[in-house]
């Protein structure tokens, strides 16, 4: 590297060590004090030799990192590609020959692999290169150990048999670096992109009785509750003896019932998607709400809840419960008012909610 020189006020600086000794005196001189006018002029000097030293430094550095050949990068070299790979074919050659002596594998299994090694890519020897690195005896060990060992597996390697683990991992890269254009060329190994996020497709349900219910939360099969109708209150004369109002006491029952949506899945399928699970939850969330719009509604009560409309079975809807439409099978606008009346009367008609399909209406007549 040349050396860099600099004149200032009478004094030559061949170094940027020589400029900031020169600073240093200057700053002790005149410690705690503004440099006079000459001190100042010669301080601004070397500052700036001192940037301009640097500069010149670091670029007579790149210069001679450029001019060294092994950080040159060289143009596409069709003799030295096609000596590459026959020397990764003759490597491959005698691994296979080695496992073929060993008798892991056999005359007719060595001759696919030859006949593999000699088309395709023969040119380039990716092939090649990928046959002697996965062979060889120390990826062999190393391979065991990852299969028993996973993740700690690096922890019980050899040198040799780390060394082994990252060849095989570049040439797996560079065998796998094909074109995508066309299937023959490396297209038809190209893995295909999936979102593994599962879109319901099917038509669903409307579910509101759950939202629209009273739910009381249970860590036992049945919770006993207790209603009334209330009791009745009067005026009476002065100092006449009070009536006995006592209510009546009933005392409804829920039932927990069993709900179950089963989907196995294997171990490998869980480790290698890890959003199943979540995905998985959507789906049965999906299937719950399907089968409670349903039994909420017509459950028989037998290892399911009690429906509404069960009418006659223990926790559905009475006879006197119930507003028939005037006539079977069709609804008309009579009937919607007369839905409306038969709560009329309830304390429950400050807050009651109309539920309905939204093509009811659509096929109300006047």
């Amino acid at each position: 590297m040349p050396d860099v020189t600099h004149t200032i006020y009478g004094r030559t600086y061949k170094s940027a060590d020589a400029l900031k000794q020169r600073l240093t005196e200057l700053d002790r001189q005149h410690a705690g004090k503004k440099f006079p006018d000459n001190a100042k002029a010669e301080w601004n000097a070397l500052q700036e030799a001192l940037e301009d030293s640097e500069l010149e430094v670091r670029q007579a550095w790149i210069a001679e990192c450029a001019a060294r050949p092994e950080n040159r990068e060289r143009a596409f070299d069709d003799d030295r590609v096609a000596a590459q790979a026959t020397t990764a074919r003759d490597g491959a050659m005698r691994t296979i020959e080695r496992h073929v002596n060993a008798g892991s594998l056999n005359a007719a299994a060595a001759d696919r692999v030859d006949e593999v090694l000699r088309k395709g890519d023969a040119g380039f020897g990716l092939d090649a290169r990928y046959v002697e690195t996965h062979g060889s005896e120390d990826y062999e060990r190393a391979f065991h150990k990852l299969l028993r060992y996973g993740d700690g597996a690096a922890m019980r390697m050899t040198p040799d048999e780390m060394t082994a683990v990252q060849k095989a991992n570049r040439a797996e890269e560079l065998r796998t670096a094909m074109a995508e254009g066309t299937g023959s060329t490396g297209g038809f190994g190209i893995p295909i992109a999936i979102d593994p996020t599962i879109n319901l497709s099917s038509s669903g349900v409307l579910n509101p009785i759950r939202q629209l219910a009273t739910v009381r939360t249970m860590s036992t099969r049945e919770l006993r509750l207790v209603a009334s109708d209330g009791v009745v209150a009067q005026y009476q004369a002065e100092a006449a003896e009070a009536i006995d109002n006592s209510p009546t006491l009933t005392q409804p029952v829920l039932t927990a019932q069993r709900c179950t949506s089963f989907v196995p899945f294997s171990w490998e399928v869980d480790q290698d998607w890890g959003s199943l699970a979540n995905e998985l939850t959507q789906l049965v969330a999906d299937a719950k709400d399907v089968v409670e719009a349903t039994k909420f509604l017509s459950g028989s009560g037998t290892n399911e809840p009690v429906g509404l409309l069960t009418i006659g079975t223990t926790g559905a809807l009475t006879t006197s419960q119930r507003i028939q439409t005037a006539g079977a099978g069709a609804i008309v606008i009579g009937d919607v008012y007369a839905l409306k009346q038969g709560i009329g009367n309830t304390r429950f008609m400050g807050n009651a909610t109309w539920t309905m399909h939204p093509n009811r209406l659509d096929s109300c007549s006047a």
